[in-house]
């Protein structure tokens, strides 16, 4: 688990928690030691229910925080709350220019996007988290 800003997405500068989805049984306890305004949690396998209903682990902390979570797939029942980035593992991304694009598309439904507006992160930029 890390204390740190946000350095990616639409959130960036906000004071955040960064936490594997395995550490969710410790979240309570940072989030008493430390004020932040983000939760973000890292869960590449999906393990999280992110829908609402009585098996929620998310929804007493929308309220509060704004919750992000980084997954591989999601669905459409998420919490209207919980802020969703889906993480596409495509190893062709990185030979594209700033001009070439990428495009998501689901019969006649398209988005696309260039390279050059989307928010670039820098390496360095991951290193200034501390650890709790």
């Amino acid at each position: 688990m890390k204390l740190g800003y946000e350095v990616e997405g639409k959130f960036i500068g906000i004071k955040s928690i960064f936490l594997d989805v395995t550490e969710m049984p410790k979240l309570d306890t940072a989030l008493s030691d430390h004020k932040v305004n983000q939760i973000y949690i890292s869960d590449h396998d999906n393990i999280l229910d992110l829908g609402p209903g009585p098996d929620s682990k998310l929804a007493k902390y929308c309220g509060d925080y704004v919750v992000t979570v980084e997954r591989t797939i999601t669905s459409k029942m998420v919490l209207d709350r919980v802020n969703v980035l889906l993480v596409v593992d495509n190893p062709s991304f990185w030979d594209l220019r700033p001009n070439d694009q990428i495009k998501f598309t689901k019969q006649n439904n398209v988005y696309a996007t260039s390279v050059r507006d989307m928010t670039h992160t820098n390496p360095i930029e991951f290193t200034l988290d501390v650890s709790i």
